[in-house]
């Protein structure tokens, strides 16, 4: 049996499509990064934790900590979402030991006089990004006193002096402290059990945040914040497809069809 042969049109047919393919494998490809990291406030020794979500499923690499430096090497495609763990000797894990940022094809240095979770985060522009949407929002919601706040990472529920019936404070089982706070023996993760007055405080301030966080995302239209943002958002139900459609078509080309922006968008 002779092998079976194919007109010319068509071997070139197949030729185009195979570089189509291989042009499109060399896009996905990751790229290198390096991260540099140096916290002064931290026992010399211990050890870091990255992790992230890759191209082909969740990234956990560890280094040794040393004079309290360490150095994460290795690829990525595009920016994605990561966390930073550093666990003391002895397995110890602080809040203090944690921070999140965006890792990308690219030098970041991560260094901090004090502790890893207030560290400056340099050479990733979406890290950059993501620093300006949280001062958007926590400039206004935490600096000023008289805003309502609940610590649902805690157990205390702070509000204003003297707004908190006497009702409220019995309920939470706790005693009222001299700045205003209640010590809380439990912690709240829903907002209709705190008094009325409170939970319309709270969904004001939910409701300003949320226009703050739309705003960005319209401001910021080629940034994987925004688009990471959106799709969050969106999962979550927290907005009308009305208000996601002409968000997520104010995104950048570049966005949509990024290998993330594929998975979350359906993007071909």
């Amino acid at each position: 049996m002779y092998p079976r042969r194919y007109p010319m049109k068509y071997n070139f047919t197949f030729t185009i499509l195979l570089l189509i393919c291989f042009s499109a494998t060399l896009l996905a490809q990751d790229k290198d990064y390096t991260i540099s990291a140096s916290v002064k406030k931290h026992p010399s020794k211990g050890m870091a934790y990255l992790q992230y979500e890759g191209l082909n499923g969740k990234i956990v690499d560890s280094v040794a900590i040393e004079g309290g430096s360490f150095t994460f090497k290795g690829k990525v495609d595009e920016p994605r979402p990561a966390s930073i763990v550093i666990k003391e000797p002895g397995g110890k894990v602080a809040a203090q030991h944690m921070i999140k940022f965006y890792i990308e094809p690219l030098d970041i240095a991560i260094n901090s006089k004090m502790m890893l979770s207030t560290a400056d985060i340099m050479g990733s522009p979406a890290s950059a990004d993501r620093k300006k949407m949280d001062k958007l929002l926590l400039g206004d919601n935490f600096a000023q006193p008289e805003k309502v706040q609940v610590v649902q990472t805690t157990q205390i529920v702070a509000v204003p002096a003297g707004s908190m019936p006497p009702r409220a404070i019995s309920q939470s089982r706790g005693r009222p402290m001299p700045s205003g706070q209640v010590i809380n023996r439990r912690v709240i993760t829903d907002i209709n059990e705190l008094p009325y007055e409170m939970q319309s405080a709270i969904r004001a301030m939910r409701d300003e945040a949320k226009g703050k966080v739309l705003q960005f995302i319209k401001d910021h239209p080629d940034s994987f914040v925004s688009m990471y943002t959106l799709n969050s958002l969106w999962e979550a139900k927290r907005l009308t497809y009305a208000e996601y459609i002409p968000l997520l078509n104010g995104l950048s080309e570049n966005l949509v069809r990024s290998n993330q922006g594929k998975v979350m968008f359906g993007v071909k």
